[in-house]
């Protein structure tokens, strides 16, 4: 039988081990599951996984919100339940994951980040220096996507989503945006959007794809409280479905804009040229080796040449 397509089962023993075993090829699409063929797995989903996730999914995500916004007694644990009982299609914890469309960053692409130069007393930073502030923080904390260790470049699509997200609200305010240029094409993983909305997949696996990425940009784009549990969340579903480790070709993540969650579509319209109203986070190996770190534009908003003039300079 000649098939090109990727299927993995994945279960789970005692003690936290986990087993993962290639089953037979299809496509360049990888489902990890029990031996399931594609009609017996339609059918669970249909069946069991469709109709619980049905029942289940708004009190699900309410608990979430509630807890990543600290107004609930829910702990992390009882939190990664209720996402195991969306994601998870049988009573083996099997999950759907997939590899079908990469996401280009294409080297026509500009990325922008925006810095906020008041202080908490709404001053503006004079000690702001915008030739070190063109690289990354090297002082690591958790974020959406970054754990304490490790530090994530956090760039946007559109240089409004840059702004949006450090939270500039006055027109009149003085703030930076950064516009960087690619050095080479590479593929982020593209979490706001449904991966199975291509014809070749049945209405089932389209079904599926929207109830997780309905739940994705919920948990990427909920506010985060004093106590970090959001950024808990987004790591966890970072680390458990979607590791770079488990993908050779995927340098990054994309996800919606905690500012712009409405404008996001959950189709697949995205173009190597245009990766839309997303925010992208990359590690270290990627933006040193893709973002060019030395052409950076530093354009300042709201400056006169002689206030500009006055930042600190290395």
């Amino acid at each position: 039988m000649k098939d090109t397509r990727d299927f993995r089962a994945s279960y789970k023993l005692n003690r936290g081990i986990e087993v993962s075993h290639k089953l037979f090829s299809l496509d360049n699409t990888s489902l990890i599951c029990p031996k399931y063929s594609e009609e017996d797995l339609n059918k669970i989903l249909k069946e069991e996984y469709l109709i619980k996730a049905g029942e289940k999914f708004d009190d699900i995500i309410n608990k979430i919100v509630e807890y990543a916004q600290g107004s609930s007694k829910f702990t992390f644990s009882d939190v990664k339940q209720y996402l195991n009982e969306i994601i998870s299609i049988d009573e083996f914890e099997t999950k759907i994951e997939n590899n079908y469309s990469l996401l280009k960053i294409n080297k026509e692409v500009k990325l922008y980040r925006a810095v906020r130069l008041l202080n908490n007393k709404g001053e503006t930073n004079k000690d702001f220096n915008p030739i070190e502030w063109r690289k990354i923080n090297p002082k690591p904390s958790l974020q959406r996507l970054n754990t304490k260790e490790e530090q994530m470049f956090y760039l946007a699509g559109h240089p409004r989503i840059a702004m949006e997200e450090v939270g500039i609200e006055a027109k009149d305010e003085k703030f930076i945006v950064y516009e960087y240029k690619i050095l080479d094409d590479f593929f982020v993983i593209p979490l706001q959007i449904n991966p199975f909305l291509e014809n070749r997949f049945s209405n089932e696996l389209k079904q599926y794809g929207e109830i997780i990425t309905k739940i994705l940009n919920v948990i990427f784009s909920v506010k985060n409280n004093i106590n970090d549990q959001a950024y808990i969340i987004s790591n966890y579903i970072k680390d458990t479905y979607y590791s770079l480790n488990r993908r050779d070709k995927y340098e990054g993540w994309s996800y919606v804009s905690v500012a712009f969650k409405e404008a996001i579509n959950y189709k697949h319209e995205y173009s190597e040229k245009n990766i839309g109203w997303a925010c992208v986070a990359l590690p270290k190996d990627t933006y040193e080796k893709y973002i060019d770190l030395k052409n950076v534009t530093c354009i300042a908003y709201n400056y006169t040449a002689l206030e500009f003039s006055k930042l600190k300079k290395l």
